[in-house]
């Protein structure tokens, strides 16, 4: 009787689609962009997303950087792995937004358990979490987590997790000064023109090509446009080209002013504000298909819940927390045109956008409003870190600001919450409020919707964790997708008739 060989004796770690997979990667990124220059960023971002990888925009990965597997690693808006840096991830590694890890860097998950026999493979997941910098040749070890604002001057070994907003020197890496919160490690690129989340949200905000005129030289610009025509050439064949112009003079040379409209090959005309983040929302929905539930095949699941609630003599629902210009709302009105949309959002000149494009709808409730956990008046304000939004209540709501009504999901539902089967979130740190943070479980995911979210867990924002919803064990013992920035999470329940 032969026993089975360990590692140490010669056998593999991992399975063999698991290395197949691997080995692709490596001939992939050799092959299309180990060698591109600085420029082709977007592309390399793409080629990344393409294996798995869930990267913001805008984010930069060098050529000569190496990701062992990329469904493991997150970068969040604005962030960067410079040249040679090695992202040995073989647990997830995450990035927070405006976080830069430099020339060299080693990001290591992994080790070997040095007490057992076998000597196995180990491993945890590193966190970098907003305003961060890894400096050259630092190594950041298993299972740390460099907190909000911290740096890792050259050559520190970092293997504890670090404390907010100081820098580190050193092997090991001890605190030798503190750092002032907000300082920005790209001192050259003011805050206005990286965009804050009450910009983003409300529109006003420059989109990255916008901004391209102060951030990027001649060449830099070229690059981006020729990575979005190729992504629109994808999407909507050779009709991408002249829609890829169409857009670039409309949104982008054009200056800020009123909606301009345009046409979608499948879609229809839609609304778009120029020189706003508008574009950005409609490639992440129409180009990229971020939230396509048939790209990601889990359309038929969701139809089937669709299906049991119309079946019964109700009516479906569907509810887009956050929904900004109404672009997701009309997504999920081409696949579910019989069911109710209850949209949500609480900037007035999005809003008026929104109702543009949903005006040829059916059975779409259009709301100002913020979604919190009781029913109130708030003020939307950027958090420190610019990662999120944070929410003021009471007498702090009319400190500055926008005052918006602010209502429950018990409110906001009534008694419509079994009709629910699809929930899209995007309410910028607020998903503490609405999930809870106690065990105790959510009344109005009773139903147990498919939910698509963007978390914000890692900012500056205490209402931001997505722990509450983890806390549901049908959703953690469900389905999860990834969406560009968001999470698409299934439920156990619609996955056990499959």
């Amino acid at each position: 009787m032969t026993t089975k060989r360990t590692p140490i004796e010669g056998a593999p770690t991992f399975p063999l689609r698991h290395r197949l997979f691997r080995a692709m990667w490596n001939v992939t990124w050799a092959v299309l962009c180990s060698w591109t220059p600085p420029m082709m960023w977007r592309w390399r971002s793409m080629v990344l997303r393409r294996f798995g990888a869930t990267i913001g925009v805008p984010c930069d990965v060098r050529g000569s950087a190496k990701v062992w597997y990329p469904p493991n690693l997150t970068l969040a808006d604005h962030s960067m792995l410079a040249e040679r840096v090695n992202c040995y991830n073989v647990a997830p590694i995450r990035l927070g937004k405006q976080s830069i890890v430099s020339q060299g860097a080693y990001l290591c998950t992994a080790s070997h358990d040095v007490h057992a026999p076998g000597f196995p493979l180990v491993a945890r997941p590193i966190e970098i979490q907003s305003h961060c910098w890894v400096a050259s040749d630092a190594f950041v070890g298993p299972g740390v987590r460099v907190k909000i604002g911290s740096v890792l001057a050259a050559r520190t070994v970092v293997s504890r997790d670090t404390e907010v907003w100081k820098i580190y020197a050193g092997n090991p890496a001890r605190a030798v000064k503190e750092r002032s919160p907000g300082s920005s490690i790209f001192p050259e690129i003011s805050p206005a023109q990286w965009g804050t989340g009450n910009q983003q949200k409300s529109g006003l905000t420059h989109s990255p090509e916008c901004r391209s005129a102060t951030m990027t030289t001649k060449s830099e610009r070229i690059g981006i446009y020729l990575t979005r025509l190729g992504e629109y050439i994808r999407r909507f064949g050779l009709s991408g080209i002249t829609l890829a112009l169409e857009h670039q003079v409309k949104y982008v040379l054009a200056r800020s002013g009123a909606p301009r409209i345009t046409s979608i090959p499948g879609v229809g005309e839609i609304y778009l504000r120029p020189c706003s983040s508008d574009l950005a929302t409609f490639r992440e929905i129409f180009v990229n298909r971020d939230y396509d539930l048939d790209a990601h095949g889990i359309l038929d699941i969701i139809r089937r819940r669709h299906d049991e609630i119309h079946a019964s003599g109700r009516t479906p629902l569907i509810l887009d927390a956050g929904a900004n210009v109404g672009l997701a709302t009309r997504q999920f009105k081409q696949f579910f045109a019989e069911a109710d949309v209850i949209a949500v959002e609480p900037g007035a000149e999005s809003l008026s956008v929104a109702q543009l494009n949903v005006a040829g709808l059916t059975s779409v409730d259009l709301r100002r409003a913020a979604i919190w956990k009781d029913n109130t008046i708030v003020t939307l304000n950027d958090a420190p870190d610019q990662s999120t939004r944070n929410v003021r209540i009471g007498a702090e709501a009319h400190a500055g600001g926008e005052s918006v009504e602010a209502v429950t999901m018990d409110t906001l539902l009534g008694e419509r919450k079994d009709d629910l089967f699809l929930v899209k979130i995007d309410i910028e740190g607020a998903e503490t409020s609405i999930f809870g943070d106690t065990d105790t479980p959510c009344d109005w995911l009773r139903a147990r919707p498919a939910i698509i979210i963007e978390g914000h867990d890692g900012t500056q924002n205490e209402y931001g964790s997505l722990a509450g919803l983890l806390r549901h064990e049908s959703y953690r013992e469900g389905r999860i997708n990834g969406a560009g920035p968001a999470l698409i999470l299934i439920p156990r329940e619609l996955l056990s008739g499959q």
